[in-house]
């Protein structure tokens, strides 16, 4: 039986689960009110699936982000995310005051809340929460996720974001497909402001967040490219949760990099190794990397030439002897260097399951 056959199973048989139950929440145990509804308001959601506890399917983040993001299109006047939910936190409090208006949660968290009314289940996955003063909003929600899940391209919208892939093991068997991500397009787009090949592109969004618009990291780097958001704010983005958005910041900066390289790699092979580097390491660390290769005598201008002096940059003699430098101790060349690699084997992999 094939992955995808045995998945609309799965969601088959949950949902028939998941629309009792829901009958159950909105029928039963929770009254809804007659009075707010949705319709002309400005919209402010909140998702929270990201509990260690909750091992959801695939993209399950960014396949409420648009769903929401269309809701809020067909129904409301605005749409913003309060918040991209810690792990752990919870929404519900701000619900309940007033601060947000829907909350995303998984599915086996709905019958665990008071003064909250739940939606029908989206794919046996999630439901959405909403204030009880809310009734007719949650009519509204019902209505429009009943309509999206009966749709013509209800299966194929979620089986983008929820059935996921290795590249490598897919390049490895030898296995090709039409589709990388949600965000192929934005990514098309976002490469040619670059003047590469979008699948290099998809390789570095791939090994910084694996496509996960929520992945946020120990330093605050958030969003598909992993940005930090002073860095965001200097590329006049500040919504690093909006997957457009977080790419936008993200091809600006390599932009940014690229063309502060430009003139001092030795050609288009060594200008991504370098683009890669300083996006993984910051520029400061890469221009010092090159000015002291340059001071020894090293080639300055290929990644080869920098690799050489790289554990050099470790030795806090050398930084105390050395006016070239300015960032002080490289102290972990090595993972800058395994990201480099790392990101050029992705793009190897996506060039052959994507020919």
């Amino acid at each position: 039986m094939s992955r995808k056959k045995l998945v609309n199973i799965l969601f088959g048989t949950a949902a028939a689960i998941a629309v009792a139950a829901s009958v159950l929440v909105g029928g039963g145990f929770l009254k809804r009110s007659e009075s707010l509804s949705f319709k002309g308001r400005p919209l402010r959601c909140a998702i929270q699936t990201g509990h260690p506890a909750h091992h959801l399917p695939g993209l399950t983040v960014g396949y409420n982000y648009e769903l929401l993001r269309r809701f809020a299109a067909d129904t409301a006047d605005s749409l913003s995310f309060i918040a991209n939910a810690r792990p752990g936190s919870s929404w519900l409090d701000s619900l309940r005051a007033g601060k947000v208006d829907i909350v995303v949660l998984p599915f086996g968290d709905s019958l665990r809340a008071d003064s909250v009314l739940f939606s029908r289940p989206v794919d046996s996955l999630t439901v959405w929460a909403v204030r009880e003063d809310f009734g007719k909003g949650l009519e509204e929600v019902d209505a429009w996720i009943g309509a999206f899940l009966s749709s013509d391209g209800h299966e194929a919208m979620r089986d983008l974001y929820l059935l996921r892939y290795n590249p490598s093991k897919r390049a490895e068997w030898g296995r090709t497909v039409n589709v990388v991500s949600p965000y192929d397009s934005l990514l098309q787009a976002g490469a040619g402001k670059l003047g590469w090949d979008w699948r290099l592109l998809c390789a570095v969004v791939y090994q910084e967040s694996q496509f996960h618009i929520e992945y946020r990291s120990r330093r605050g780097a958030e969003g598909l490219m992993q940005i930090m958001p002073a860095t965001a704010a200097k590329m006049g983005v500040d919504d690093l949760f909006n997957p457009e958005e977080n790419l936008k910041a993200g091809v600006a900066y390599l932009k940014y990099l690229q063309d502060m390289f430009r003139s001092r790699a030795a050609g288009r092979d060594e200008l991504i190794k370098f683009t890669l580097a300083a996006f993984n390491a910051g520029e400061g660390r890469l221009l010092d990397c090159i000015n002291y290769a340059a001071s020894v005598g090293a080639d300055p201008g290929t990644w080869e030439g920098l690799l050489s002096v790289m554990p050099e940059l470790r030795d806090e003699a050398t930084i105390q002897v050395d006016s070239v430098l300015k960032l002080g101790a490289f102290q972990r060349p090595e993972e800058t260097v395994f990201y480099v690699d790392r990101v050029l084997s992705l793009y190897g992999d996506f060039k052959r399951i994507m020919p």
